[in-house]
């Protein structure tokens, strides 16, 4: 533990100083440390502009192009041996980024770029000492996709973790497998969005996040920070929470960017009105697992 916070202490200053270099690369900025106080405490955060309007123009222009080739697949529900597609649960579209499309379709170095802006911001959070109790984010287990959303598309009520929580990846080394057998889940989800100018009172489309409300008399510290920040960019407006649990309704605005802890905050997709497009990702944590005695 603390050969980790030493680690994550002599490579901060280094991150942050090299978070913005590449000539060309998509743009993005630091999270603040309210945002990253947020996700700790409540589950999630809304970070507005984190990438610049002509960079999210790059990213969206690729989406496009990604579709008109025919590449966006329905968007499936359930985990393991249950994975399907059910337009009753969720009507989208989706393109695995990682492995990506091919490299003749649309802008393969938008893609890479974003690749790359996404390893930036997972090592962020790997830094921050508000995150210190989280399982290490794996390097290389990312899981990164292109997400569009049709007139009339939506997704119910879910988390992005199963039951279970864990999957098993490879084979028993007794059932003949060469590959070392482990299991990951979701730790950290990603959502950012790239239809810029969106008018959430006409066309809909918030994401709503479920949330615990806070207990009577409970510091508001960097939650009541954040939460107002969002409000104040426009990006989150909770609903009069008379009701048993507390939710927010987050605005689809381009360059927005959502962060939440997958397997403990339940959101849902409201019914979007207009096409929309957005790039979903998540952090996976892995670990070993004890080999068959056979």
């Amino acid at each position: 533990m603390v050969a980790r916070f030493m680690a994550r202490t002599r490579a901060r200053g280094a991150l942050l100083a090299a978070l913005f270099s590449g000539a060309g690369a998509l743009r993005t900025r630091a999270l603040r440390a309210n945002e990253v106080g947020s996700l700790a405490t409540r589950g999630f955060c809304v970070v507005p502009s984190w990438m610049p309007n002509e960079d999210v123009a790059r990213v969206q222009a690729d989406v496009s192009e990604i579709d008109a080739h025919g590449l966006l697949r329905a968007a499936m529900v359930g985990s393991g041996d249950n994975i399907r597609a059910d337009e009753s649960i969720r009507q989208s579209g989706m393109c695995s980024l990682i492995p990506g499309p091919p490299l003749h379709v649309g802008s393969a170095d938008t893609r890479w770029q974003l690749t790359e802006a996404m390893g930036r911001l997972r090592v962020e959070l790997e830094l921050a000492p508000q995150l210190s109790h989280l399982s290490e984010l794996t390097p290389f287990e990312t899981e990164l996709a292109y997400l569009s959303y049709p007139r009339g598309g939506f997704y119910q009520r879910h988390t992005d973790v199963p039951s279970r929580g864990w999957c098993i990846v490879g084979r028993k080394p007794c059932d003949g497998s060469s590959l070392a057998r482990y299991e990951r889940r979701r730790t950290i989800s990603v959502l950012l969005y790239l239809n810029l100018d969106w008018n959430v009172d006409q066309w809909g489309g918030q994401l709503r996040v479920f949330a615990e409300p806070c207990e009577a008399g409970q510091p508001v510290g960097a939650i009541g920070r954040a939460t107002r920040a969002a409000k104040a960019a426009g990006a989150c407006k909770p609903v009069p929470a008379h009701q048993r649990e507390l939710h927010y309704d987050i605005a689809p605005e381009g360059g927005t960017l959502v962060l939440m802890r997958s397997e403990l905050v339940a959101h849902e997709v409201l019914t979007t009105r207009e096409p929309r497009q957005a790039v979903v990702g998540w952090f996976r944590t892995t670990r070993p697992m004890e080999f068959c005695a056979d």
